[in-house]
């Protein structure tokens, strides 16, 4: 049996991905403390987006640095935005948010395209 112990302190990685680039919020931006850059790829089979943490490298994208008060961080990749726009057939023109997987062993994470957050839908007054 596999469980995922959670309390009310835990942070779930949540990556938001539009038009202007990715968006990692405060469980995801946890495990990039001490990272100097990441890179980013795509498997198109598994429609599967990998976000690769380097820790003694800039290669790819840059960001500024994190620590323990960081909130969130976006990432500018617009080229990467396109790229999974015309290989994935998914519309990211509005912002669309993602439960990511963070996997330890390899210092990544991992994205599936096919399983979205849904939207919070606005609550009008009567």
């Amino acid at each position: 049996m596999s469980i995922q112990w959670f309390s009310p302190s835990t942070n779930i990685p949540i990556i938001s991905i539009a038009s202007y680039g990715i968006t990692l919020n405060i469980g995801a931006v946890s495990h990039l403390i001490n990272a100097k850059s990441i890179t980013t790829g795509f498997d198109e089979n598994e429609r599967k987006i990998f976000i690769k943490i380097h820790r003694k490298e800039d290669v790819g994208f840059l960001f500024p640095k994190v620590d323990k008060n960081t909130k969130s961080i976006r990432i500018a990749c617009k080229d990467f935005i396109q790229f999974l726009q015309v290989k994935s057939k998914t519309d990211f023109s509005k912002a669309v948010k993602f439960y990511a997987t963070y996997i330890p062993k390899e210092d990544h994470f991992v994205i599936d395209l096919r399983d979205s957050l849904p939207e919070k839908r606005k609550q009008t007054k009567k």
